[in-house]
């Protein structure tokens, strides 16, 4: 049985002590901690991870030791559509359930509704799962996988709903995600001893070079993300100027990239197609990563392109926001660079500053960041 205080990752007091009342009741009627079977019994694992693409990558490491274990298990990741596509040429993974669930979509509204979760739950339990690995500590997803009939649950209960889980893993919040995802190989019998540093298999389809060769016809190019899954997370545009003229004098093409077609527009304006090829909202993702694994490398706003990058060995230059924490966050490998103004609001969480002036970006100015691009145009 848990012996330890469990820890929630609700920054509201009110939802922590309404997360930890919903766990004693359901503590009343639920058995935490069943004990966990031998390895040898665990026939066929799931992995569930519906969020976004970082998370998706953090994910690898824990794939890869999965691959090492003798006899493997059938392996199973419960995936949105994007995550899938980031996947496809992961060795080692036997099946992919795909789910895009709403509460993780931030630009448009999920299809899926009533009739996609009882779509998921029962093509979960015609699975037949022995075991399910729930890498985020969600309670929408302990729900599920409970409903779905899998013997042998682990995962947190940082969100509430630890009693739904048969095992639970004490989650500790300042821990970078690569390593709490290897927390989860305890099931096999042992700690993980491996490193922590995501590597992504990806091989590019003909049809994606050529498209994507067409597009940017040039060798040496540098990959701008001027995009960001929140506002928070976002440089504001007109700075990034230097930083383009900066990769021009040293013979690379700029390419912009991002889901929002209209970033440059106003910001940015072009002086002659030569100088800089807009890509920005008119990539598929494959199409993205195939342009990732062509360039010189990436400056990107902290995102899923610059996890992807990292994943890929490719240098990578983020632009910190003080949103999150980066000995946390920040992708592991080399050549993983980053510039951030520290300020005494840093961390809070934000998706949108609820300042007049976000003082963590807008103090991050072209000078700073100039000396650390020159490092990553020399890496």
């Amino acid at each position: 049985m848990r012996t330890t205080r469990r820890t929630y990752a609700f920054k509201n007091s009110f939802k922590r002590r309404a997360a930890g009342l919903f766990d004693a009741m359901g503590g009343l009627f639920f058995r935490l901690d069943r004990p966990l079977p031998p390895p040898s019994e665990i026939k066929k694992l799931l992995i569930m991870r519906l969020d976004h693409l970082g998370d998706v990558v953090n994910v690898l490491p824990l794939i890869q030791q999965i691959n090492l274990l003798n006899p493997k298990p059938f392996l199973a990741v419960c995936v949105s559509s994007l995550g899938a596509q980031l996947l496809r040429d992961t060795p080692g993974i036997d099946q992919w359930i795909i789910f895009d669930a709403p509460w993780f979509s931030r630009r448009s509204p999920s299809s899926a509704g009533l009739s996609g979760y009882r779509d998921l739950i029962h093509q979960i339990r015609a699975g037949r799962f022995d075991m399910s690995f729930e890498l985020r500590g969600d309670l929408r997803h302990h729900v599920l996988l409970w409903m779905s009939k899998i013997q042998h649950r682990i995962g947190y209960g940082s969100t509430g709903g630890a009693f739904l889980l048969t095992h639970e893993l004490e989650w500790r919040p300042n821990t970078p995600p690569t390593e709490s995802n290897l927390t989860f190989l305890t099931a096999f019998g042992g700690p993980p001893t491996a490193t922590a540093v995501a590597s992504l298999t990806w091989t590019i389809r003909e049809q994606e070079l050529q498209t994507m060769r067409k597009a940017v016809p040039d060798k040496d190019f540098l990959l701008f993300h001027i995009d960001a899954g929140t506002q928070a997370k976002k440089w504001p545009i007109d700075r990034y100027r230097p930083l383009l003229n900066q990769a021009q004098q040293r013979g690379l093409k700029p390419v912009l990239v991002g889901s929002d077609a209209a970033l440059a527009r106003d910001h940015l304006p072009q002086q002659g197609n030569a100088e800089i090829i807009d890509m920005l909202g008119r990539t598929t993702l494959p199409q993205l990563i195939a342009l990732i694994s062509l360039s010189r490398g990436i400056v990107s706003t902290d995102s899923g392109p610059a996890h992807i990058a990292a994943a890929m060995q490719k240098p990578v230059l983020i632009l910190w926001s003080g949103t999150s924490d980066p000995a946390v966050w920040k992708p592991r490998g080399s050549n993983i660079f980053h510039v951030q103004e520290h300020v005494s609001c840093e961390y809070c969480g934000n998706e949108i500053c609820p300042l007049p002036e976000q003082i963590c970006m807008t103090r991050l100015t072209p000078d700073k960041v100039l000396p650390v691009l020159e490092k990553v145009l020399s890496s």
